[in-house]
């Protein structure tokens, strides 16, 4: 197929669902073709100043495959997506009997249109049902089609009554049903590529990457609980088609208690949640982070600590029927770019853990409602623009009772936490400003202003944030960056759109190999960097990388022609003991714990050995 196309057809309403088609097709090494694909594709499509007719024209006569999506908008809608079922159908007329070109798939229920051209129309011939955007049994059979086959094997359906039993059936195109009730803590990871432990504060947690088409259901609504405070019941990272049915999921401490979520989708697409109990008392019943296509249907969501749930970078987030009740929150939905749909859903019977709490925290979202109630007493307003549809607002406030020492413990008076700490990538350089108002209070608000400290703490490190907001032009998300004690920090990054060189330098610097060009880059990342060193920052490894490196070059006196890692730890920041060249490269720290660590870099440049530390925004040197 390396001169031909899978032609994708979809009405505009449904760009969403044909971008994440696309994207599959590529993952499986075919070349579709659609006229605005998703980035970083997007190049690829309709160009600038073609004529859009004959370039559709010009495709769809050369495709090897054409694929319609069918959905009720699109069997309904008049222009262009109907000038391309038409085109379609005119060159189908030609093609020899027992070849296959076009491949109806519906995106949900609809009537495959029956009008004929040439006596031929699309519903004479077998489409597919892809439902919540789950297109991996129509990728895997054009991958078959090309002589491609996919590397899994036909789908199983597998009983599970143990948590190891569960662990050990995770695994793509599967169908696992949970017969018995367990707990996932403590629990030996089996030998199982897709399931791995992830440290948390106060013990680990499950993570669940790189599965597709799978489906968990329960029988009887079993239950999967976790027990420590800070980790999420289920995490699931870069995963595509899952669905997750007929459970009860969540912690077992006693309300208020713990500071995990039930369940994390994190660069995930096609998530669908049905008929589920989602319990805390963790922070919020689901966290999305960069996911497209998700559907939470049928679900009660309860006894949260901080709120019903936040996302961010989410396309078509759809929830419908799903009631959240009887949970102490700060914003009960905090969102950010992202589009979101309620249907049929209630919020209520909630209190307010402070002041200045709202139901909706958000930032460049879309809100679309249908019959959906949502009670704000207790809170400080519904956070939304007045005059929506579709949402009928009540001020009852909560009909239930917590105990203040709940309700202000001290491990929950402090500042609400990002949704989900911000990790660094390989592909990027985070900056984390040390929140300065969190032991200085009184010089940036009047404690009689604010009805108690939590209050106060707020509205002062909100006052910190929009200072460094303008004083360096820059987006920051929050951050806590101190394990057992808090310490609230402000994280911005820089990436490649940035510094391109950024993903390029770090994986080969990082594996150990030599870099012998493009030293100069390691001075630009700096340049980038330096300027926030006005106020007190901390890095992690990406960017404790570039301070060793320019160290070294000011060592030297200039840039050398070869340099190599051979060495990193993150080593106790108190630890005064004369400093030691690593021999391995190590794995940069959680983002909880970078308040405690100091970056040590073994390099060599130009034959020269260096041992250098990385302390906050300071770096010292010595040759060995």
């Amino acid at each position: 197929m390396s001169d031909q196309n899978c032609f994708i057809s979809y009405a505009s309403e449904d760009l969403h669902i044909a971008q994440t088609l696309y994207r599959r097709l590529r993952e499986f090494g075919l070349r579709p073709w659609m006229d605005k694909p998703p980035r970083p594709y997007h190049m690829e499509g309709l160009k600038p100043g073609e004529l859009w007719e004959d370039r559709l024209r010009d495709v769809i006569s050369s495709a090897k495959y054409f694929i319609p999506l069918f959905s009720k908008t699109s069997v309904q809608k008049t222009g262009y997506v109907q000038s391309e079922f038409r085109q379609a159908l005119s060159r189908l007329a030609q093609i020899p009997a027992g070849n296959i070109f076009v491949i109806p798939v519906r995106i949900e229920e609809c009537r495959i249109p029956s009008a004929r051209i040439d006596g031929i129309s699309f519903a004479q011939y077998q489409y597919y049902d892809c439902w919540h955007a789950n297109f991996f049994d129509l990728t895997t059979y054009l991958a078959d089609l090309e002589g491609k086959p996919a590397t899994h094997g036909p789908r199983i359906k597998t009983d599970v009554y143990t948590a190891a039993e569960f662990l050990g059936a995770l695994r793509p195109n599967v169908e696992i049903v949970v017969r018995n009730g367990f707990s996932l803590t403590g629990v030996d990871i089996p030998d199982n590529q897709y399931v791995f432990l992830r440290e948390v504060f106060d013990g680990e947690e499950i993570v669940i990457q790189g599965i597709d088409n799978t489906s968990i259901s329960g029988v009887g609504e079993p239950e999967i609980s976790v027990s420590p405070r800070y980790a999420t019941t289920l995490n699931f990272e870069r995963s595509d088609g899952i669905a997750i049915s007929g459970l009860s999921l969540g912690h077992r401490p006693d309300i208020g208690e713990c500071l995990g979520a039930v369940l994390n989708f994190s660069d995930c697409t096609a998530i669908q949640v049905k008929d589920c109990r989602l319990f805390g008392c963790g922070t919020y019943g689901f966290e999305l982070s960069g996911c497209n296509i998700v559907s939470i249907e049928d679900c009660d969501v309860f006894e949260c600590s901080y709120g019903f749930f936040t996302c961010e970078n989410v396309t078509a987030l759809s929830l419908s029927s799903v009631e959240f009740y009887d949970s102490l929150c700060f914003d009960v939905v905090t969102a950010k770019n992202s589009s979101i749909t309620f249907d049929g859903c209630t919020i209520t019977n909630n209190r307010s853990r402070a002041d200045h709490c709202k139901i909706f925290n958000t930032y460049r979202t879309n809100l679309q409602f249908s019959e959906t109630a949502v009670d704000i007493g207790g809170f400080d307003g519904l956070g939304l623009s007045p005059g929506l549809k579709g949402v009928h607002v009540t001020r009852d406030g909560a009909r239930w009772k917590i105990a203040d020492e709940t309700l202000f413990s001290s491990h929950q008076r402090k500042p609400i936490p990002s949704p989900r700490q911000r990790e660094e990538k390989s592909d990027e350089v985070l900056i984390f400003v040390i929140d300065e108002s969190y032991d200085r209070i009184d010089e940036y608000v009047n404690w009689d202003d604010y009805a108690d400290e939590w209050a106060a703490t707020d509205a002062a490190s909100k006052i910190f944030l929009s200072r460094i907001k303008s004083e360096f032009d820059a987006e920051f998300d929050e951050a806590n960056i101190g394990p057992g004690a808090d310490l609230p920090a402000f994280v911005t990054v820089i990436a490649s759109n940035v510094v391109p060189l950024i993903p390029w330098l770090m994986a080969v610097f990082f594996s150990g190999k030599p870099i012998v060009d493009n030293i100069e880059a390691w001075r630009t990342i700096l340049s980038k960097v330096k300027p926030f060193f006005r106020r007190t920052v901390v890095l992690n490894r990406n960017g404790a990388a570039v301070l060793a490196m320019d160290a070294v070059f000011e060592d030297m006196g200039g840039m050398p022609k070869k340099v190599i890692l051979h060495g990193y730890k993150p080593d106790y920041r108190y630890d005064d003991a004369q400093l030691v060249a690593p021999t391995e490269i190590e794995d940069p720290v959680p983002t909880l714990n970078l308040s405690m660590v100091k970056h040590v870099f073994h390099i060599e440049a130009d034959g020269v050995s260096f041992v250098v530390a990385v302390d906050g925004s300071k770096a010292a040197v010595k040759r060995v």
